[in-house]
């Protein structure tokens, strides 16, 4: 369904971004590929609906040097990450998934069934964190339960969906506490995502 790909599609760029293979080609394939995949429901709804604009990666990302786009994926990432580690706490995770929502970077809709659903927007001037945040949120919506043994290495950042302590793949102790302190997730979580969505990127 959609909350797996929205969670394979999140992971996949979270690695890539993580490689020396990170850059302004990586993320414009991701933005074109498997991102723009997962959104195309939200972003037909949209334009039927609202008649809102499809995002289009060409002008949001094309013209960005290389350069930028580097401090832009790496900061990007630690955003994700630390909001990762928030969502790792269920009160957190509610938090994100509560901003996502009425941030309207989320949506809920109906699925073929009839059945409620959310899907992530991929439209507006969203910041690439917030574009990946969007995609675990929608995960989180239709399995909750999995966010409780939500991991994040403390040492490289991997993230892993398993509920016990255990040395993971990187070879690194994983503990559900996540890589930030209390008092880091809290102030990020108290500023809505609206207020950090003024520019593209």
């Amino acid at each position: 369904g959609l909350a797996i790909e929205c969670r394979e599609a999140a992971l996949e760029v979270l690695e890539q971004m993580a490689s020396e293979d990170a850059g302004k080609f990586m993320l414009l394939v991701w933005l074109t590929d498997s991102y723009a995949r997962v959104t195309r429901h939200a972003a037909d709804l949209l334009v039927a609906r609202d008649g809102e604009a499809a995002f289009d990666v060409d002008s949001a990302y094309s013209a960005i040097e290389s350069r930028t786009v580097d401090a832009l994926i790496k900061h990007t990432r630690d955003e994700v990450i630390s909001t990762l580690a928030t969502m790792s706490d269920p009160k957190g995770a509610y938090r994100v998934s509560r901003d996502a929502l009425e941030a309207g970077i989320v949506i809920k809709c109906e699925d073929g069934k009839g059945q409620t659903t959310y899907a992530p927007v991929g439209y507006g001037k969203l910041s690439l964190a917030d574009r990946i945040i969007s995609l675990f949120v929608t995960d989180y919506l239709s399995r909750k339960d999995d966010y409780r043994g939500l991991n994040v290495c403390e040492q490289c950042s991997s993230v892993r969906f398993d509920a016990h302590t255990h040395s993971g793949e990187c070879g690194h102790a994983h503990r559900a506490s996540g890589v930030y302190t209390r008092d880091t997730r809290e102030a990020k979580q108290t500023m809505p995502f609206a207020k950090r969505n003024k520019k593209v990127a």
